[in-house]
């Protein structure tokens, strides 16, 4: 019944009057009301889909006692209050969806669900620490716990979740620094950790025996992250976005990132990065959007980017640049760039530019 424009609530008779039902989708309707306890009496359900509708009040706790249910979603609602203790109870859960509601509380144990191969909660109001926990979700794919209001460090545990390819942490209040223990995680693609409290520096391990090796995404700005960019960045080959501005970097922009021959997004903005900007950037054939604005960077505009034939938008402000913009920077004004954004305001500009689109 899914996508049906359904209206009204759930019967609270639901769960005595289908008890040999196996799968219940009412996902994508117009129901409202409270979810009612009744439904885990129907404890043969295999499937429960109530995404994507109005319901309010809470999760009834009796929901623990769908023991054979394998994929449960309540997503989209407008659901409060805490996660019940008795979900752990559903051991064959692979699949929990309870993002984007307003939940409140801890995150419970949840290590009996060991079956589990995604989990959302993001999107809600959850407190409190990670629970050490988590890392005993050994089939875990999937988990994305962002845009909530959790606090504490980042468990090394997480780091036995070997099967992990999505980690999602990002907004949050999270603090302390990358553990090391990530390095067990040999399967991440994406790593999502942005808008956080993260200190210390980026591991010198990273891209190293499996550190990150085939990740994809690394989403890291807008943390407190000091210290240098280390050059094994350049391991992680397979990287097609990395995301290290706002944070308090230092140091030159490694060359060895040339080596990131999918690299699409390299936002480094908002650091205290210095030095020159590389030449070697010309060797990112793929790159689309470059932002090094508000560093600490010197000297010329290579004319190398000029052969960045995808590029879609180049920010440099706020940086110690100097002197013209390079004939073929303007050049790809006349392809794919879009926004080209620099220092040259004022009659005499630091980067004298007749192609830019923004000058500060």
């Amino acid at each position: 019944m899914t996508e049906n424009r359904v209206k009204g609530i759930i019967p609270k008779e639901i769960g005595a009057a289908l008890k040999d039902l196996k799968i219940l989708d009412l996902g994508q309707n117009m129901l409202t009301g409270t979810i009612p306890s009744t439904l885990g009496d129907a404890t043969d359900l295999s499937t429960l889909y109530l995404g994507d509708n109005a319901l309010t009040g809470t999760i009834p706790s009796s929901l623990g006692k769908l023991t054979k249910c394998t994929h449960l979603y309540v997503d989209r609602n407008n659901l409060q209050g805490p996660l019940p203790n008795e979900l752990s109870n559903l051991s064959e859960i692979t699949m929990l969806g309870l993002h984007q509601n307003t939940l409140t509380g801890a995150i419970p144990d949840l290590s009996a669900m060991k079956k589990l191969r995604a989990l959302y909660l993001d999107s809600n109001e959850l407190s409190g620490e990670l629970p050490t926990s988590i890392g005993e979700l050994s089939a875990l794919i999937d988990l994305r716990l962002g845009s909530n209001e959790i606090t504490g460090t980042i468990p090394t545990e997480l780091g036995n979740l070997e099967s992990l390819r999505d980690l999602h942490i990002q907004r949050n209040r999270l603090s302390g620094s990358l553990p090391l223990s990530f390095a067990g995680m040999k399967n991440l693609r994406e790593f999502h950790a942005y808008s956080n409290k993260i200190t210390g520096k980026i591991p010198v391990q990273i891209g190293f025996l499996g550190f990150f090796s085939q990740l994809k995404i690394l989403y890291l700005d807008g943390n407190e992250l000091t210290g240098t960019i280390p050059p094994s960045v350049a391991n992680m080959k397979d990287l097609v976005d990395l995301y290290l501005g706002n944070n308090n970097l230092e140091g030159p922009i490694p060359t060895t990132i040339y080596r990131l021959s999918s690299l699409k997004n390299l936002r480094l903005n908002d650091n205290e990065l210095t030095g020159t900007i590389p030449v070697e950037f010309d060797k990112l054939s793929q790159l689309e959007y470059l932002y090094l604005q508000n560093c600490r960077l010197e000297g010329a505009i290579p004319n190398e980017l000029g052969v960045l034939n995808k590029l879609f938008r180049l920010r440099l402000y706020g940086n110690a640049l100097s002197g013209t913009m390079p004939r073929g920077v303007c050049h790809l004004r006349g392809l794919h760039l879009e926004e080209l954004q620099v220092d040259c305001e004022g009659v005499s500009p630091a980067i004298e530019c007749t192609c830019c689109t923004t000058c500060f």
